[in-house]
């Protein structure tokens, strides 16, 4: 799958707030500790292709959760 190929699927997918919104709480379990905000799919994905990944599953256990911000 391309990169405007997987753009354009996850602009589809984010219409609905439901599939858009992912709760900081569900991604950072590490420390236990819950920071305010949410974080989209859109913006995961803009960072996965910023770090030169091919896809999530390339991140490694070095960075098993995109941070933004």
């Amino acid at each position: 799958m391309t990169v405007s190929r997987a753009r354009q699927r996850l602009d589809q997918a984010g219409s609905s707030a439901e599939h858009r919104a992912c709760s900081v709480e569900k991604l950072d379990g590490a420390d236990g500790k819950v920071q305010a905000g949410e974080q989209t799919a859109r913006d995961a994905f803009d960072w996965v292709v910023a770090e030169g990944k091919q896809s999530i599953y390339d991140l490694g256990a070095q960075h098993p959760v995109p941070r933004l911000g």
